[in-house]
């Protein structure tokens, strides 16, 4: 099971600190994002940058691509925009985006998903269709949409977008989530994610494409901790295939 750590850019020098943390273990990919508390926007070039010159040569870092908080119905301005903090994004060497892009269905809209991807290989870039997938109630129509996009990850909590749920229902819905793949998508499991739960996960589903991504649960007094991402990341690692 590999390990995705979401850091929040609140400052230059609080993403230099966690950075310097990650960097003293295993992490398989990092999530940048900006304004956690909007539920996670689109960093700024200046912090892309700064991640890029810290993280060396590292392959894993991921960048949200949300411009504003609500939900993921776009207009084609704003995918335009979107398009825009793309390559921007992968001018300041990102490895990969992390978006959504939904109809008034609440279905994906392929035709922004086409114009999202395309740009996204242009630049060799890795493609994760983040939690707009759990507004979706159709999941196989979903899944094979971005299998037919050749989507690389999917990060799912496993439930309804802003709705809770017993862990144990969690768990169905993301075995089901993860037979529909057919080993093409990797599923990033979010929210909520501890090292209790990385241990839950890891005894309940086996699928060789799966990941954690957390972000709270590796905080302490606000700021990245060292030792619970240690922690977090052995427990992780101990359940690869």
């Amino acid at each position: 099971m590999n390990f995705e750590l979401c850091l929040n850019c609140i400052s230059e020098e609080y993403l230099t600190n966690a950075l310097m943390i990650t960097a003293l273990h295993d992490v398989d990919s990092i999530e940048l994002c900006s304004d956690m508390d909007a539920g996670g926007l689109t960093p700024s070039a200046q912090m892309i940058r700064i991640a890029r010159d810290i993280l060396g040569h590292y392959n894993g870092l991921m960048v949200m691509m949300r411009s504003r908080p609500g939900n993921f119905v776009y207009t084609n301005k704003e995918v335009d925009n979107l398009i825009e903090q793309i390559e921007i994004a992968a001018d300041n060497g990102a490895d990969g985006i992390v978006f959504g892009c939904l109809d008034d269905n609440m279905n994906i809209n392929t035709d922004q998903l086409n114009r999202i991807t395309a740009v996204a290989d242009k630049h060799y870039m890795d493609t994760t269709f983040h939690m707009a997938f759990d507004c979706i109630s159709n999941k196989n129509n979903a899944i094979r949409v971005l299998k037919d996009c050749e989507i690389d990850r999917i990060l799912t909590a496993g439930q309804p977008w802003g709705i809770t749920i017993p862990w144990n229902e969690r768990i169905l819905n993301l075995s089901k989530t993860i037979e529909l793949t057919d080993d093409k998508i990797e599923i990033v499991i979010g929210c909520g994610i501890n090292e209790e739960k990385i241990n839950l996960i890891g005894k309940n589903l086996n699928y060789d494409f799966l990941a954690v991504h957390a972000y709270s649960s590796t905080l302490l007094q606000g700021k990245p901790d060292n030792e619970k991402i240690k922690k977090m990341i052995q427990t992780a690692h101990s359940f690869r295939v």
